[in-house]
């Protein structure tokens, strides 16, 4: 594999992310600045397209659930064509529908836009999650530390804590 998805160790020997994640990142960043218009878009299309205010919000309810289908469909597709087309493809579906939102003459165009925003605005998500989870090294997992360990440093756990094996547990955490 390349050096960009390997970790890398700086100077003090601690583990740096891989390159990859970095850039996954800056595409999360570049993804989200486009939600910035959202809180913004029923204004838009109550004061600029005319819809009245239900029509606004059928359409922003339509964008809702277009996005819980595009994450659904974001990790069936990359399953089908691979991670990082299902990005590519993720991103730039999203860029030409906020820029046809943008120059939508009418509402039916804008609904036509806002449909396909929210069909393609979370499909980069679950491929990004997946690269991210494949180059990031797994670290052992810590032992547990809930309120019932043996010594625990609060001592109003103490007595919970230290009570016979054969009185049974409070809270339900103690073996």
């Amino acid at each position: 594999m390349s050096s960009a998805s390997h970790p890398v160790r700086n100077r003090s020997g601690r583990t740096r992310l891989p390159r990859v994640v970095w850039l996954l990142v800056i595409g999360r960043a570049v993804n989200r600045l486009g939600a910035f218009t959202l809180p913004f878009l029923t204004v838009a299309l109550t004061d600029l397209l005319g819809a009245s205010v239900s029509a606004a919000g059928a359409l922003m309810a339509m964008f809702g659930i277009g996005s819980i289908a595009s994450r659904l469909g974001g990790g069936w597709l990359a399953d089908r064509i691979g991670r990082r087309a299902t990005i590519v493809i993720g991103l730039a579906l999203t860029a030409v529908a906020q820029l046809g939102l943008a120059g939508a003459p009418n509402l039916a165009a804008a609904a036509v836009a806002i449909a396909v925003l929210g069909l393609a605005y979370e499909i980069y998500e679950p491929p990004s999650q997946a690269l991210i989870a494949d180059v990031v090294p797994v670290r052992p997992a810590r032992p547990p530390t809930g309120c019932c360990r043996r010594r625990s440093p609060l001592p109003v756990w103490r007595p919970v804590c230290s009570r016979p094996r054969s009185v049974p547990s409070i809270c339900g955490c103690c073996s």
